[in-house]
Order: C-alpha cells, then sequence, then structure tokens
C-alpha cells in the first residue's frame, strides 16, 4: 500500500505524532511504503492562488515542479492523509496557501488512476475550538481532487507535548487510531484485518458459554408407550 502525507507545519507536534500512531496500526496489517511532505514556513514558493499569481506562476517552472512532482505522488498513492494542526480556527498558513496551489495546478494534470478508488483521511488536533472547520476545509479539497472514501480523525489534546499527555488519553488515542486503521485498511486493500488475540479468545469463549447453555435448557421427555414422542427434545 503506498500511502502519501502532506503535514500543514514542519513541527513534530501531537498532529504529527498521531499520524504516526496510525501508521503504526495499518503496518501490522499490510505492507506500505510512505512519502512524506512537510510544507515549510517559507511561503516564497507558494501563491496565493488568484488568477493573477495563477498566470505569473506558469513562468515559474521550478515552481510548478515542485507541485507537479507531489501531484504525481498523490496519483501513484493508494491513500492520501492531509495533517494539519488548528490555527485560528482553521488550517495552517502554510497548509491554506499549499491547497490553493495544488488546486489550480490540477487542471493542467492528466491523472494515471482513478482518484475515485483511492482513500483519504483528513487529522487535526487543537487544544482550543475549530476543530470541525479544519477537519471540513481538508475535506473540501480531498473531494476536489475527486476522492469519495474521506475519514475523519480529530482530537482536543490540552498537552502542548506529546509527552505531557497522560496515560488514559493515550490509551483512548490508541483504541482510535485502531479503528480508524482498520476502516482505512478495509477500504484501501479490501482484505480481512488481523484481530487482536484476545478479542479472538472473547469469541471462542463466548462460543462455549453459548453452547453449554443451550445443553443445559434441553428437556428430554420420558419414553411413554408411543415411540412417535420417545426422542423429542425442547429447546428453551
Amino acid at each position: 500500500m503506498k500511502i502519501s502525507i502532506i503535514y500543514g507545519t514542519t513541527t513534530k507536534d501531537n498532529t504529527y505524532n498521531c499520524v504516526k500512531l496510525l501508521l503504526k496500526k495499518i503496518k501490522l496489517n499490510a505492507d506500505i511504503s510512505v512519502t512524506e511532505f512537510f510544507i515549510s514556513d517559507d511561503l516564497s514558493y507558494l501563491y496565493s492562488g488568484s488568477v493573477s499569481c495563477f498566470i505569473n506562476a506558469q513562468h515559474k517552472s521550478h515552481h510548478r515542479n515542485n507541485i507537479y512532482d507531489i501531484i504525481n505522488v498523490l496519483d501513484q498513492s493508494d491513500l492520501i492523509i492531509l495533517a494539519s494542526p488548528v490555527c485560528s480556527c482553521d488550517v495552517s498558513v502554510q497548509m491554506k496557501l499549499f491547497l490553493n496551489n495544488l488546486l489550480c495546478n490540477l487542471q493542467n494534470y492528466e491523472f494515471n488512476s482513478k482518484m475515485a478508488d483511492k482513500v483519504g483521511i483528513v487529522v487535526s488536533t487543537t487544544p482550543g475550538a475549530g476543530l470541525n472547520n479544519t477537519l471540513r476545509t481538508l475535506q473540501k479539497c480531498l473531494k476536489s481532487l475527486g476522492i469519495k472514501k474521506i475519514l475523519r480523525f480529530s482530537k482536543t489534546l490540552y498537552e502542548l507535548d506529546w509527552l505531557d499527555i497522560n496515560f488514559r488519553n493515550k490509551r483512548k488515542l490508541n483504541n482510535k487510531t485502531s479503528k480508524l486503521a482498520y476502516r482505512a485498511t478495509k477500504l484501501t486493500t479490501n482484505t480481512s484485518f488481523k484481530r487482536d488475540y484476545i478479542f479472538t479468545c472473547k469469541t471462542f469463549l463466548h462460543l462455549i458459554s453459548t453452547e453449554n447453555k443451550k445443553a443445559e435448557n434441553i428437556i428430554n421427555f420420558p419414553n411413554q408407550r408411543s415411540n412417535k414422542y420417545s426422542n423429542t427434545k425442547i429447546y428453551l
């Protein structure tokens, strides 16, 4: 499975660590190759996405080559992840300019694969408000690419450092990323997900207990004069 990830910032914050946790869960059930892009704080190679900027940028071949390299990687990927922390109740400035740049250059690019068959995931974390608006912006970009199967991951984390998060919240993140990895793997590869031994053992014990209950609830009638009802059993 080929995975491409675009981060809205270069800082390895909580959003970055949540994506890494998600990749570990996917890696348990599929062979993956990951390509990551970090949008730097230097915005000189990006433009606002307006018509004038788009026309002027056509003469800057190195700008267009950079964005076409990213589009080429997205075209070859099976799973596309857009990750950005919340900045002023929306995506980061770098991510917003990059998305405008990306969408403006799509009209001159011919995709070799069907974007509708790909799976997209939008990831965002914040210590405050703005999660829904950020995820909505990222989701609109994936829909503009033609991706229909889009999954969402969001979490409010008040700790600014990943190491300061307590065990309870990390356990919730672990469970949430496991469910998301199951859905993403199922949509991408259409294969059965490897379940943990604990769940398999619980299922097996549940089947044994149900069989024992059925055996206990069987009433055997004694043999009567007529052999018609000699082997009659009633299941409660």
